[in-house]
């Protein structure tokens, strides 16, 4: 462990000891790497991770154990105040999402009949994050991956009209993209975003193909059973709202099946050509209803923030950016009668090396010539329903169960 962590620094900091206008590299002294301990990560780690915090929901009294044990950390070690009227903290107004699936709906609508599907054995709702109750009802037309990537020369939207349309979609993007772009298009808000551009009014995801091994239906439901977060701006806005989208919906491979009777195409067989490195696009028969209901709370859940200021007068008002999450998703389902989850991985890691890291350059000697700004964040917890592309994209399988060990 002492070797990753001294790797970990020296790739990170050293950023901030290079000369302006010259091109070496100085690394941080080896006094300063010293100062970061695995004993001083571990016992960071232990306290975060007590069932004392309750798993460090976004916005509860676990959380603010945990906010005020940092900006403690960050006042003893005489980091410099970032955040709201003199203080370490950054007041963030978050929105808590619960779904009401008995007023919830999906309804298919073909050939003078209605087909009802059920909630979370045919398919998931998060809710609207600006609208308590929203609906939808439109023709029907697949849109593959939902990707348009004019570098790749690559367009799902190509060859289909979505005005006015709920689009059917894919989870993740083309296995021809490098990883990085892959992920980049697989984002549920880049897709939702892309359907809007061309004029969709509603949208369906689909998990569906190779994803569906690692991660089955079973967990996906247990996803969306954690807690739904959408911090709220200034103006009264969620993040990463795209009002165009007036309802959506998730679904898993055997249910949306149905969508495609009557079409051109099965979805198998518009698996087996995207999987093929074929875009396929087509409309498909009939109509969807959607109604999407949620109770929302507000929150209040501070970020933390301190600076240790720079030595150069000219760079010092530039900053290097430290920066995890301190919340996980608090109390939820049992597992092996557990209820709390603690989030030792998840983030409490993260936060315990971001602290270490401040200590070892509060306590050096050396002064870095740009001021290094370390910022423990809040409202890591939020998802959106579409695609969930960016649900493995964010890796959130990883280190969401309760326990110690994780």
């Amino acid at each position: 462990m002492r070797k990753t962590i001294r790797l970990l620094v020296a790739v990170i900091a050293f950023t901030t000891f290079i000369p302006s206008g010259r091109a070496q590299l100085n690394y941080p002294p080896q006094s300063l790497l010293d100062r970061v301990t695995a004993q001083g990560i571990r016992a960071h780690m232990e306290f975060l991770a007590d069932d004392l915090l309750e798993g460090r929901g976004t916005g509860t009294r676990g959380y603010m154990l945990a906010a005020n044990y940092v900006r403690a950390q960050f006042e003893q070690m005489g980091l410099e105040p970032a955040g709201e009227a003199g203080t370490y903290f950054q007041g963030v107004h978050v929105r808590q999402l619960t779904p009401v699936p008995e007023r919830d709906s999906l309804v298919i609508k073909r050939d003078n009949r209605e087909e009802k599907l059920l909630f979370e054995k045919d398919y998931l709702m998060e809710g609207d994050p600006a609208h308590q109750d929203v609906s939808v009802e439109a023709p029907m037309v697949f849109v593959g991956y939902g990707v348009r990537a004019p570098e790749a020369h690559y367009d799902d939207y190509a060859s289909i009209d979505a005005k006015g349309k709920i689009v059917v979609v894919l989870s993740n993007a083309p296995a021809s993209f490098p990883s990085s772009d892959r992920a980049y298009y697989s984002d549920d808000v880049n897709k939702l975003r892309n359907a809007a551009a061309h004029g969709a009014v509603g949208a369906i995801g689909i998990w569906a193909g190779e994803a569906t091994k690692n991660t089955p239906w079973e967990q996906i439901i247990h996803f969306f059973r954690q807690p739904i977060m959408r911090w709220i701006d200034q103006k009264g806005a969620p993040n990463d709202y795209v009002a165009e989208i007036r309802a959506g919906a998730f679904m898993n491979q055997k249910s949306a099946e149905v969508l495609f009777k009557g079409s051109a195409h099965s979805l198998d067989e518009a698996l087996a050509s995207l999987q093929a490195g074929k875009p396929l696009s087509f409309p498909l028969v009939g109509s969807v209803f959607m109604r999407e209901a949620a109770r929302f709370t507000e929150l209040e859940s501070p970020n933390i923030a301190g600076i240790v200021r720079g030595s150069d007068p000219r760079l010092k008002d530039e900053y290097v950016v430290f920066s995890a999450h301190v919340d996980h998703v608090g109390i939820g389902e049992p597992m092996n009668g557990d209820t709390i989850y603690n989030g030792a991985v998840d983030n409490a890691s993260g936060t315990a090396a971001l602290l270490e890291i401040a200590r070892a350059f509060a306590a050096s000697s050396e002064r870095p010539k740009r001021s290094l700004l370390f910022l423990a964040v809040t409202g890591d917890q939020g998802h959106c329903c579409f695609g969930c592309g960016s649900l493995l994209a964010k890796s959130r399988s990883a280190g969401r169960g309760p326990a110690h060990g994780t």
